[in-house]
């Protein structure tokens, strides 16, 4: 009964992984949204890792949903290093910029620009979808290592 629970949240914490990678996560104003899926190579990594979390979970492989889970997430939080990263460049770029040319029309049409740039709903389903499947690992874990021998019941 459990093993099935496990199996259908294992299918339904790929498929939310899946969902994430192809809502959009970056929004950027006057240059469009974009998917996680479309932005690069990591993208298409977590996709990848989400299908053979779906394919562990239907064997019943829980134990190897560390490997996917802290691969998701690992890939992940270096994206958001770099995306912080290259926000907080964008920024000094944008200040020494307008210090150089206070009233510049280019220097206010880059604010504007740089202010629009947002965080999409993507990554909310990429993190929660990855933190099912670490925890079917741990239930597992922990089932296996508390459970009863039969020779004993």
């Amino acid at each position: 009964m459990l093993k099935n629970i496990k199996k259908i949240l294992g299918v339904i914490g790929g498929a939310l992984v899946i969902a994430g990678v192809f809502i959009p996560i970056l929004n950027l104003g006057l240059f469009g949204k974009y998917s996680y899926f479309a932005l690069g190579i990591n993208g298409k990594i977590i996709f990848a890792l989400a299908i053979i979390s779906i394919l562990l979970s239907i064997f019943g492989r829980f134990f190897f949903l560390i490997i996917t889970s802290l691969g998701i997430f690992s890939v992940f939080a270096y994206d958001v290093w770099k995306f912080l990263k290259l926000k907080k460049n964008l920024t000094t770029f944008i200040q020494k910029f307008d210090q150089k040319n206070p009233n510049n029309i280019l220097s206010k049409l880059i604010k504007s620009a740089f202010q629009s740039f947002d965080v999409g709903w993507g990554w909310i389903f990429i993190i929660f979808g990855a933190f099912i499947l670490l925890i079917i690992f741990f239930t597992h874990v922990f089932e296996r290592k508390f459970s009863v021998p039969q020779s004993q019941k």
